[in-house]
This record gives C-alpha cells, structure tokens and sequence, in this order.
C-alpha cells in the first residue's frame, strides 16, 4: 500500500520489455560506434595521418572512461585511481567475450628529465602496457570529480565516512597540448552489458 492508501504499482512484463529493447538497442548502436571509430583508426596509421590517430584515440579513452560501471555486490572497487593511475571496469571492454571480467588500467608515465610523457593501457593482471599516447611537454595527470563538483587528486575519496559505490562525476586526464590537450570526460551512469572493443591498440 502506498502513503495515500493506494497500490503500489510496479513495471509491467511490457514495460519492462520495452525498456530492455530500448538499452538491447543503444548497446546496439555503441558497439557498432565503436567498430567503424576502429576501422577510421587503423586507416588512418595506415595512411600515416598521426594527427588524426591521437584525435581517435582520445575519442576512444574519453568512451572508456564515459562508460566506468559501478560496483557490484561485494566485488572489490571497481573504479579506483590516483594522479597517475587509473582502474575500472567498463561497459566497454577491449577483447571479444562475455560480461566484464579483467579490469582495464590507464597509467600516465612523465620524465621530468626529458619532458616525455606517454598515456599506456593494459587489460588484466600481467598484461603488457600499451602506449597510446606520447608526447615532449608538460606532465600529466588524473583528477576525478565528485557529486558537490569538488576535484580530488584520489577515487573513492579517502575523507568521507561512507565510500561511494560508483565512479566520479567526471574525471579529467591532463595532457600535454601536443596531443590535444586535457581531456574532460563525464561518467555516464552505466550497468553491466555485453559490447566489446577489439583492435583498438594492437
């Protein structure tokens, strides 16, 4: 009974059908987005316009991150980073399976000596880091946002009584101008999903 005196009334079967087409469809139409940014990729190395592969893989790191997924049950965090790592689960992972397993780490490297900065990733324990970004400049680094718009240096914040479950608001990787600059990205509230990334970095 509801506080009026009321039933309570839930989704119906169609309801609900309705609004697992309407997701089966925008994952749909993620996947095949993620495909054809894939193949402009690999055309583009291939034609060796290196301008237009740093715009694409950015685009590609900016739907990772959009598409970070809580955590689940009692799963250990699913989202957490520092100002030089990155770890989370995606909706959208990199190799062709199932549900979301392996988590996907994003590091930033930086010689001050040098000034080489590179942007690497690697899916699952022990895997080897690829490079995805480099570039002589300035150093970079990882802020996340939380839900009072405050910009921390760390996620899940170290200074709140109750850790949140799910990623920031929006994380910003800080890059160098010469691969575009600094890369604002909002987290979208995602579930768990089935499309898969594949042949993005080799």
């Amino acid at each position: 009974m509801s506080a009026n005196g009321g039933p309570v009334r839930g989704l119906t079967l169609l309801e609900m059908m309705v609004a697992l087409l309407i997701a089966a469809m925008a994952t749909t139409l993620l996947t095949q987005a993620m495909r054809q940014l894939a193949g402009v990729e690999q055309l583009l190395e291939r034609s060796g316009s290196a301008g237009q592969t740093v715009l694409v893989r950015r685009e590609w790191v900016r739907v990772l991150l959009a598409s970070a997924l809580p955590e689940q049950g009692n799963e250990p965090t699913a989202f957490l980073g520092d100002a030089q790592r990155l770890q989370l689960k995606s909706a959208v992972g990199l190799a062709g399976g199932g549900a979301v397993t392996d988590a996907i780490q994003l590091q930033l490297d930086y010689e001050p000596r040098t000034q080489a900065g590179s942007l690497r990733l690697a899916q699952g324990p022990g895997a080897e880091p690829v490079t995805l970004l480099r570039w002589t400049g300035a150093a970079p680094s990882f802020q996340y946002q939380d839900e009072d718009g405050r910009w921390l240096k760390a996620w899940p914040p170290q200074a709140v009584a109750a850790r949140p479950r799910r990623p920031p608001q929006r994380v910003l990787v800080d890059l160098d101008e010469s691969v575009g600059g600094p890369l604002w990205v909002s987290v979208l509230d995602n579930e768990r999903s089935r499309p898969r990334l594949r042949d993005w970095v080799d």
